[in-house]
């Protein structure tokens, strides 16, 4: 089972983000939706959130190791405007990860004193994700797919790229290390804090002005963003319960 926690800050100068999470029982997702639908006035928070909620939904009725199916379901009612990444992961009794990565979200899977695996960002061009969306042409499908066997003690990050943007594998890791005894809660608020001042650090080489550099672009410092954080723990324990967390707008 997963013991999970989490962090969801908005952007730095913003009230209210575009990000959207859920976690329902052993079945997590995050969903970071695309600002850039707001210019003709939509909110691009009601698409997240729909996908959030919706997969959430259907996750409790096909169970979490069909966490993909529920997210393809979701997409198929969304009828809101706008677009959202989505990674999701869920958990079945034989402590088998599946789920799929669709954009610059991601997971890792933290294991003794560094990351065992982790997922790729799936990007058009550079800061340009793959992303569903009532005017995009990519699909569920087209993400990576996630099939993984975990074991007790093992830790799964799952994130937006407001983490992964502004805090390098290593520093989550000793992250984790250093807090693992108080808890997955207190574990992703501290990842949460971490990316946050990160992001407005202007002489700070983060990995997203390291990704720049590499795509022929200038990008310093960290990156303002929404930053949502879900860290979970495997464990074997006779008295889990399943609980349920939805990102509100």
């Amino acid at each position: 089972n997963l013991e999970s926690g989490f962090s969801f800050l908005a952007h730095p100068e913003k009230r209210t983000g575009e990000d959207a999470f859920f976690i329902e029982g052993n079945a997590l997702g995050v969903f970071d939706g695309v600002a850039g639908t707001a210019v003709d006035g939509t909110d691009p928070r009601v698409y997240s959130q729909f996908l959030a909620r919706a997969t959430a939904e259907r996750v409790r009725e096909v169970g979490p190791e069909n966490v993909v199916r529920a997210l393809i379901d979701a997409q198929a009612v969304n009828e809101e405007i706008g677009a959202s990444t989505a990674c999701v992961v869920g958990l079945d009794d034989k402590a088998r990860m599946f789920g799929i990565n669709l954009g610059d979200s991601g997971v890792r899977v933290v294991r003794g004193d560094k990351v065992d695996w982790r997922t790729r960002e799936l990007s058009h061009q550079f800061n340009l994700p793959y992303q569903l969306g009532d005017k995009s042409p990519d699909t569920v499908q087209m993400g990576q797919n996630i099939q993984r066997k975990v074991k007790e003690g093992d830790w799964l990050v799952v994130a937006t790229d407001g983490l992964f943007d502004n805090v390098f594998d290593r520093d989550i890791v000793q992250v984790i290390s250093d807090m693992s005894s108080q808890g997955p809660s207190a574990v992703a608020k501290q990842l949460g804090a971490l990316a946050v001042a990160n992001s407005q650090e202007p002489d700070f080489r983060s990995p997203f002005s390291i990704a720049a550099e590499k795509a022929g672009q200038s990008a310093p410092g960290g990156k303002l963003d929404d930053v949502t954080v879900i860290v979970a723990r495997v464990v074997e324990d006779a008295n889990w319960a399943s609980k349920s967390f939805f990102s509100s707008l």
